[in-house]
């Protein structure tokens, strides 16, 4: 599920939370106010449970929500490993490019009167931002999403394909080169018409003569007896087989002369606006027909020029999801059920006892916030008056103390810093002295030893 969220994410860029690091402690409510913040339209969850895996897609700021249940589904790797596909390799290298644009919302067979389907349609439409056509540059979209909806099973799959486009401009060298390649096609089509036209002539002919010879002997019903057996053993059958195969060669011979006949003209009229002198008249006085026709074919020719021709492949990116819608909820993640799959619509007595029960909820849980909000303005002020009442003690206690004994508060003053010594300095001073009497016992007795000596 945690690739399946971060594939998501990628169909949704550049408008997503890309980097959005989710926790156990992180709440629905916190995504909500988080995203109203963040002016966020839409808010997708995935959930996961024994019974099903479901897909959430909720209106912000005020609903609906829709509960889809994924039946379903294929991750980018998934496909990527299973294809192999040039696109899928271009786009893992380069994702910056491919994904710096929305993609494009198309959808398949939402045609559908019933409300809910209705609001899919809209829910699919408005997760993606829509086209301008005036601003609209085929260059800027590489990814398209597809929502089909199948009206028997009601599930809804959801591609999302990557857009591969090759220009193909004709130049006149080009022209006449396709011209000469589509003359050559062109030849030898005929070649094998006219082959087939004459096999199948022959077929006719000796289809004739055999029913020449069955009219001789049997009559018309005879025939038509003879036309219903399927053993192609019977040479009747086998010649009506062989004329119908031959028929349908014909045919697609024709067709492929139609078709080459048809891009044989294109390039020609290319090749005649890319050359419009070839095509002037041959007269040496201008006229003023002459002038407008010119003049004509030369803007044809400028357009036809500038005129390019994009070939465009889709190529499946991923994921898939095959999803099913189960319910839809009035409000964001909450509220009144508006459709339910499973269970039918409820009568509409039951519909207002529980839309009035559910409004007593909620005007209860409104008292009870109050009322807490109230608990904790009372508990502060009692917090602060119990810190008032111990300063006052405090400050009464000290008055006492001195009215007892007036001296303590200048006794206390007396004790300034610069009169009272330090025990370090009365540590040096004692040092100092020590020295100075053994120096004294010493020469003291140097003199006596030397009165001895003497």
């Amino acid at each position: 599920m945690r690739q399946l969220c971060s594939d998501l994410r990628k169909i949704m860029m550049p408008y997503t939370a890309k980097e959005l690091n989710e926790s156990g402690s992180t709440k629905i409510v916190d995504y909500v106010e988080f995203s109203k913040q963040a002016h966020v339209t839409h808010l997708i969850t995935l959930t996961s449970s024994i019974s099903m895996a479901a897909l959430n897609i909720c209106r912000l700021p005020n609903g609906p929500t829709l509960t889809f249940e994924i039946q379903n589904y294929c991750t980018m790797k998934n496909l990527r490993s299973f294809f192999h596909k040039e696109l899928n390799h271009q786009i893992s290298c380069d994702e910056a490019s491919y994904f710096k644009d929305p993609a494009i919302c198309i959808l398949n067979n939402f045609t559908s009167t019933e409300s809910h389907v209705q609001l899919m349609s809209l829910t699919f439409q408005n997760m993606f931002p829509p086209v301008d056509v005036k601003s609209f540059k085929l260059s800027h979209v590489k990814r398209v999403v597809l929502f089909n909806y199948d009206e028997e099973d009601e599930t809804i799959e959801m591609r999302h394909y990557g857009i591969k486009k090759n220009s193909d401009v004709i130049t006149p060298f080009r022209a006449n080169t396709l011209k000469k390649s589509a003359s050559k096609k062109l030849s030898e089509v005929r070649k094998k018409l006219d082959r087939a036209k004459e096999e199948l002539q022959a077929l006719y002919k000796k289809r004739k003569d055999m029913k020449q010879k069955l009219g001789k002997k049997a009559d018309d019903k005879l025939l038509d007896k003879v036309n219903k057996v399927d053993d192609l053993s019977d040479p009747y059958v086998s010649l009506e087989a062989d004329i119908a195969l031959k028929e349908k060669t014909v045919l697609q011979y024709s067709e492929k002369e139609t078709l080459y006949k048809k891009e044989l003209d294109e390039l020609t009229h290319v090749n005649q606006l890319s050359n419009p002198s070839s095509s002037a008249s041959s007269s040496n006085v201008p006229t003023m027909n002459n002038f407008q026709a010119e003049s004509i074919e030369v803007d044809d020719m400028f357009e036809a020029n500038s005129r390019t021709k994009v070939k465009i492949r889709l190529e499946e990116v991923g994921p898939r999801l095959t999803l099913k819608l189960r319910k839809v909820v009035e409000g964001v993640f909450a509220g009144e059920t508006i459709y339910h799959s499973v269970f039918e619509d409820k009568p509409e007595h039951v519909k207002e006892a529980e839309r009035q029960e559910r409004e007593e909820k909620k005007k209860l849980k409104e008292e009870r916030r109050l009322q807490q909000e109230e608990n904790v303005q009372r508990k502060k002020r009692e917090k602060e008056e119990k810190v008032e009442k111990q300063k006052s003690a405090f400050l009464k206690k000290f008055q006492e103390s001195l009215e007892q004994d007036p001296d303590l508060l200048n006794d206390e003053n007396d004790l300034a810093p610069a009169d009272v010594e330090s025990d370090d300095e009365q540590d040096m001073e004692e040092q100092d002295d020590v020295p100075s009497e053994i120096a004294e016992g010493d020469e003291e007795e140097d003199e006596e030893n030397f009165q001895d000596e003497e």
